[in-house]
């Protein structure tokens, strides 16, 4: 996707061209998920689903139990192709019927038909459960990045600081043989997704400052970055309004400007300094949709386009 990024970079060279970050994301699920160690519990868990679903008998005495043991009826979530988080989804309604899923077994019906290989997961000999705990725990914060992404509000300062968020969870695994391929699996998706408005965006949301930005992305990339954003003569009035910005010094110095309730909307926040930094404000007004033909005289004529992650194909 990079190479088509690429190529129509060079015929629109005004154009950023984004993939759909909520696919990124998915794709590095579906990459975790293939795992052996993963995939070895998820793949019996879509086994004992598909039976009580295919015998109605089974899933009567199951749905008994359920209500008796749980209080109530759970239905199972099969993953969905190419929505990989649904997995989570998936095991998450196959753990929440633990209780009743662990006696099914003894009820005669299905001691009778199920696969003696699903009926031992079942009860618990190679610690089936533990690994589903363990999986869910693992799968979850990568769902709660996809949810955000998929929303409809503006998203990109947020990546960074979610990704960076995802890695530090992972570190936090108690298996170090798997936490450390996931972990290498990160970095590999983030080199497919990454492109330096990325970085810029996070750095210029107040809410962040660059604060968790790594020695990679110093100040001096940042500035060149961003000057590639606005027209060459005002590029020396950008520097100076970005050095005011990242020692918050001159129009930034007080501190009531970055409390967490100033802070909170960034377009407002860079809105409230449109006469002190104006290429710094008109540039944040590139995230802004009621952004007028006149508020881009002073800025080349950036546009950002993220791909949806209907249009993407699996790289």
């Amino acid at each position: 996707m990079k190479k088509a990024h690429s190529i129509l970079q060079k015929d629109y060279p005004n154009i950023i061209f984004l993939g759909c970050f909520a696919h990124n994301i998915n794709l590095l699920i579906k990459s975790v998920i293939e795992l052996a160690l993963i995939k070895e519990t998820i793949t019996p868990v879509q086994e004992i689903i598909k039976f009580f679903k295919r015998h109605h008998i089974e899933n009567a005495c199951l749905e008994r139990l359920q209500i008796e043991k749980i209080g109530k009826t759970i239905k199972f979530n099969l993953p969905v192709i190419t929505r990989w988080g649904s997995h989570y989804i998936c095991l998450q309604s196959f753990l929440a019927s633990k209780k009743a899923l662990q006696n099914v077994v003894f009820e005669e019906c299905v001691r009778k038909s199920i696969p003696s290989s699903l009926n031992s997961k079942l009860i618990d000999t190679e610690g089936f459960w533990v690994n589903i705990e363990e999986i869910c725990q693992l799968l979850e914060p990568f769902t709660k990045i996809i949810r955000e992404f998929e929303s409809n509000q503006p998203n990109l300062s947020l990546v960074y600081d979610r990704f960076t968020k995802l890695k530090n969870e992972i570190k936090q695994l108690t298996n170090t043989s798997l936490k450390d391929i996931i972990l290498d699996k990160c970095t590999l998706r983030w080199e497919k997704m990454y492109h330096p408005a990325i970085v810029i965006a996070y750095y210029l949301d107040p809410r962040y400052h660059g604060q968790d930005l790594i020695d990679e992305y110093l100040f001096s990339m940042i500035a060149e970055e961003t000057s590639k954003f606005v027209n060459q003569d005002l590029s020396g009035q950008l520097v100076k309004e970005l050095l005011w910005y990242n020692n918050k010094t001159g129009p930034f110095n007080s501190s009531i400007f970055w409390k967490l309730e100033a802070i909170s909307n960034p377009i407002d926040w860079w809105n409230g300094f449109q006469q002190e930094v104006p290429v710094l404000t008109n540039g944040q007004k590139l995230n802004d949709d009621n952004i007028n033909e006149e508020e881009l005289e002073n800025l080349d004529e950036i546009i950002v386009i993220e791909e949806s992650e209907e249009s993407n194909i699996e790289h």
